[in-house]
């Protein structure tokens, strides 16, 4: 499984691996469903299909947790998930996933893995976001990396 599994797994079969992984605590609150048993519902193959917004968090989140499970193991995901961030104003990236706020999550996230002081900006450019990732302390020249985020939720 990789990241871009987030786009072609079926959403039944995506919310139940990360029911499994992160818990149903977790998906409940990056949708912000009130239903405790949604999670559950949703995980079912013949379960309700998530309001559209939802699969967009749902994705989202599964991009996010897979991209940080790959590099630091399924523990410090979950844990980096649910847990106070500094690059997101002191909030957690589920509640960042829940605003569907791709580019900051992820970059969050990328910055965690690589251990830089990566500061992420959005801006738009030819009516597209881009994500523009300044390297703090790369040799006398910040460089500057583009990340395309349309293809984020």
């Amino acid at each position: 499984m990789s990241t871009d599994d987030a786009s072609r797994l079926d959403i039944h079969d995506l919310v139940r691996i990360l029911n499994e992984n992160v818990g149903t605590a977790a998906v409940q609150a990056m949708t912000g469903t009130k239903d405790r048993g949604q999670p559950i519902r949703w995980a079912r193959p013949d379960g309700p299909e998530p309001r559209p917004e939802a699969v967009k968090q749902l994705r989202l989140g599964y991009r996010v947790w897979r991209l940080l499970e790959q590099a630091e193991g399924c523990d410090v995901a979950l844990a980096w998930l649910v847990g106070a961030n500094p690059r997101l104003g002191e909030g957690t990236p589920v509640s960042a996933i829940r605003k569907l706020k791709s580019a900051e999550v992820i970059g969050a996230a990328l910055a965690y893995i690589d251990g830089s002081q990566a500061v992420w900006s959005l801006a738009a450019r030819a009516g597209a976001h881009q994500c523009h990732w300044l390297c703090a302390g790369q040799g006398p020249a910040h460089e500057e990396i583009i990340h395309d985020v349309r293809r984020f939720p």
